[in-house]
């Protein structure tokens, strides 16, 4: 497709998608009376769902790549996936998805790891790792920890298997359903 002086090259659902809100972007076009930047699908944040895991989710509706979705977010002055989302999300993301999903940001703010601990604990460190989160151990887009723990039974019975936030917990260690061993 050439437009302008330029040429976009579509390769599949997930380029078309965020080609078609960039041209809708710039021309001002709202589709539906949605604003440019509302995503067309837009799942809604299961019961104690994982920021992270939302934003696979969100990305998946969209059928886009979860890189492409988090460049369109917030452009690519801010790197997303090189940081812990869950354990330090920042405003500027928190922002950014609530006007994607069409949610209040402080709805988007109960996503992160963050919003749990500043509920357990008195004194909170806003930086670094928190006593009572499991460190992902990010070191150049490396994952060297698990830093999540999971239930196999949560996850192969729910109708949409999601990551929970309290399985980031490091003193969650049994499945309040199921009452097996949390897995790494």
């Amino acid at each position: 497709m050439r437009l302008g002086h330029r040429l976009l090259p579509a390769r599949g659902p997930t380029d078309t998608v965020l080609r078609d809100m960039r041209i809708a972007q710039r021309s001002g076009y709202r589709p539906f009376g949605l604003s440019a930047r509302t995503l067309p699908h837009h799942p809604q944040r299961q019961d104690d769902e994982l920021l992270s895991s939302w934003v696979v989710a969100i990305a998946r509706a969209n059928d886009c790549k979860v890189h492409s979705l988090c460049s369109r977010l917030v452009g690519n002055q801010h790197v997303t996936w090189t940081r812990d989302i869950d354990r330090l999300a920042p405003s500027w993301l928190i922002q950014g998805l609530a006007e994607f999903v069409a949610q209040q940001p402080e709805q988007v703010a109960c996503a992160s790891v963050d919003a749990r601990v500043r509920l357990l604990s008195t004194t909170h460190e806003c930086m670094g790792w928190g006593k009572w989160v499991l460190p992902l151990g990010i070191w150049h887009r490396r994952r060297r920890l698990t830093g999540v723990q999971y239930c196999p039974l949560s996850l192969r019975f729910d109708a949409k298997p999601y990551v929970r936030v309290s399985w980031r917990l490091a003193f969650y260690t049994e499945c309040e359903w199921h009452h097996c061993m949390m897995r790494d």
